[in-house]
């Protein structure tokens, strides 16, 4: 069962996962719990990530535009390699917590950051 048709069927935990240029735009991501995965040119353009947990995860050239992360945590995930960093351009990062994790030149650009908590994040060149 893939991802999206987990989820339709109410799942909302997921570990050791491997999602490459996968569509994830407008997906109900809402408390979902997803560890030991990796996600490669994924777009979560406008996903409703609304109070999700990540943990240990790693982001490749993922899209964010205009998704709704606020309330996640983000513990040891990675946004970053070199030449594919992610873009949370006018995402919703509203009192999220962000510990251990590397966003390096990730774009933020016009992105709400109200109440972020981040705690040990390499935000080098973001």
């Amino acid at each position: 069962m893939d991802l999206l048709s987990a989820l339709a069927a109410g799942k909302r935990l997921f570990r050791r996962q491997t999602l490459e240029d996968a569509d994830l735009r407008e997906a109900d991501l809402t408390e979902v719990v997803i560890k030991n995965s990796t996600f490669a040119n994924c777009d979560f353009h406008m996903a409703n990530m609304v109070g999700c947990r990540l943990e240990d995860c790693t982001f490749t050239n993922c899209r964010f535009s205009d998704a709704d992360l606020s309330e996640g945590q983000f513990t040891r995930c990675i946004f970053y390699a070199p030449d594919k960093p992610c873009a949370f351009v006018r995402a919703d990062l509203r009192h999220s917590k962000w510990e251990e994790c590397d966003v390096r030149l990730c774009t933020f650009e016009k992105a709400q950051f109200l109440k972020v908590n981040w705690q040990q994040v390499n935000a080098t060149g973001a």
